[in-house]
């Protein structure tokens, strides 16, 4: 910002009673989530392939199978497609 925008900037903000206050991130909620990422899942292109994988090694663990239908109750957890995602991200089985 050169000197001559500076000065208007200040001039314009002097007409003005404000206060300026430091506020904790963890209460700044709406300026947090602009400016986070936005998700991008729905970029995704998960292979049938994939899918099919994924669902042969969930069948393998009681975990998986709960969360795939439904019961497991952790809000952690979501399935899209057959898929299991973990906080936004493509679950695997370890």
């Amino acid at each position: 910002m050169n000197g001559s925008t500076w000065h208007k900037w200040v001039s314009k903000i002097q007409e003005y009673d404000f206060d300026i206050e430091y506020v904790k991130g963890k209460k700044r909620i709406v300026a947090d989530a602009l400016s986070r990422r936005p998700m991008t899942l729905s970029l995704m292109d998960i292979t049938q392939e994939l899918k099919t994988q994924c669902l042969v090694e969930y069948s393998k663990d009681q975990q998986e199978c709960e969360i795939l239908d439904g019961t497991h109750g952790d809000y952690r957890y979501r399935v899209m497609d057959d898929v299991i995602y973990y906080k936004d991200k493509i679950y695997l089985v370890p």
